[in-house]
């Protein structure tokens, strides 16, 4: 069923849609009218080119048994997007920055790879309404199913814009920046339950000291 194990076995074009973990408020309810991924994986399939491919990761903490991840997938929901000809389930643990580093395009409805593909200065197909990166120049939020031919068109036909991809990555690494707040001790927060409640602590102090006290 896997289809994608290596870099060699990628395709020459290919928009990259990672699945959410489901069940979860990232597309239920915040993926609106997107919230079911088997409509949007056949709705994209549809829309791109016979020369693009779709390429389908699944969430990694969807078979981790306490994620009980197990109750958003049913062995059709893999059979009937992989029987269309021009859609690849890669493999699981296949790295998601080498996916997006050859993408045409990266699609999501509210996914942290929106985040990523900016960083790498990839174009984003946003279904989700309420991403902050929407409002990026090289986010395209799509607002109802009609528009997704138009970008993708836009987006597999021309030649991008490589300022404004510049300008997207600069633009979301101040804001990310800006609204951060530095927790050095995080990273050895898996060894102490103790140490998380202090980084919390820790947290909402710099955070009302930043935007709540005078």
């Amino acid at each position: 069923m896997v289809e994608v194990f290596t870099e060699e076995d990628l395709p020459d074009k290919y928009v990259y849609f990672p699945l959410h973990f489901q069940p979860e408020a990232t597309t239920m309810p915040l993926g609106g009218r997107y919230r079911d991924q088997l409509s949007l994986i056949f709705h994209l399939s549809e829309k791109i080119d016979s020369d693009t491919f779709l390429l389908i990761k699944e969430h990694p903490s969807t078979f981790i048994a306490k994620n009980r991840g197990d109750r958003g997938r049913w062995t059709g929901f893999y059979e009937s997007f992989i029987a269309l000809d021009n859609v690849k389930l890669v493999a699981t643990d296949f790295n998601s920055k080498i996916l997006i580093k050859n993408a045409c395009s990266v699609a999501t409805i509210t996914g942290t790879v929106a985040i990523e593909a900016v960083h790498m200065k990839k174009p984003v197909i946003s279904y989700g309404k309420h991403q902050i990166t929407n409002h990026l120049p090289t986010v395209h939020y799509v607002s109802n199913f009609e528009e997704t031919k138009v970008i993708l068109n836009r987006l597999l036909s021309t030649q991008l814009d490589k300022i404004d991809l510049e300008k997207s990555r600069f633009s979301l690494y101040k804001a990310q920046i800006e609204t951060s707040v530095d927790l050095p001790e995080y990273k050895d927060a898996h060894i102490s339950v103790k140490l998380e409640d202090a980084m919390a602590e820790k947290a909402l102090k710099l955070l009302y000291e930043e935007y709540i006290k005078e």
